[in-house]
């Protein structure tokens, strides 16, 4: 007979986390590996089971399995907290509210920029304006003061990056 789960998805920039929650022992497998030797840094446990410990429940008392793909470390660390947080309030719909003000069920969407054509990973194009209408700004943009006869004389543009 098949044990009851309560399976929560957690996602975060390029990782995907499904986390299984169900009656146990007090085990915690991340990828078949335990998850203090899947997470060995300093930190990313207790962030993963900061769900279980706002929700007061006792990590003895129940198995975690999880199945995380893709990203790095952090992006996996904190998709498996999110899935954690979701499969508790499905567990218990009463935890929503203190999962909500602990911020555990907040999907962060921050995802890498795409790359744009030009010689930098993320380039931006040259932004040109005229040189008269910022002169009371030059000083702000760490620009040479030039007198205003300077600027008609080198044409009235300047190149801003």
């Amino acid at each position: 007979m098949a044990t009851q789960y309560y399976e929560g998805i957690g996602r975060r920039k390029e990782s995907t986390a499904r986390v299984r929650l169900m009656s146990g022992s007090g085990k915690f497998v991340v990828n078949e590996r335990p998850a203090e030797e899947y997470f060995p840094r300093l930190g990313d446990l207790e962030s993963i089971l900061a769900p279980l410990q706002t929700a007061s429940e006792n990590r003895d008392l129940m198995d975690i399995s999880v199945l995380v793909k893709g990203g790095g470390v952090t992006g996996q660390t904190e998709a498996v907290q999110l899935g954690v947080a979701r499969a508790l309030v499905k567990m218990n719909p009463d935890l929503k509210p203190a999962m909500r003000k602990g911020g555990f069920l907040t999907r962060d969407a921050r995802i890498k920029e795409r790359k744009k054509p030009g010689p930098n990973a993320r380039a931006r194009r040259r932004l040109i304006r005229n040189v008269s209408s910022f002169r009371g700004y030059a000083r702000e943009m760490r620009m040479p003061q030039c007198a205003p006869g300077e600027i008609e004389a080198q044409g009235g543009l300047r190149i801003f990056r």
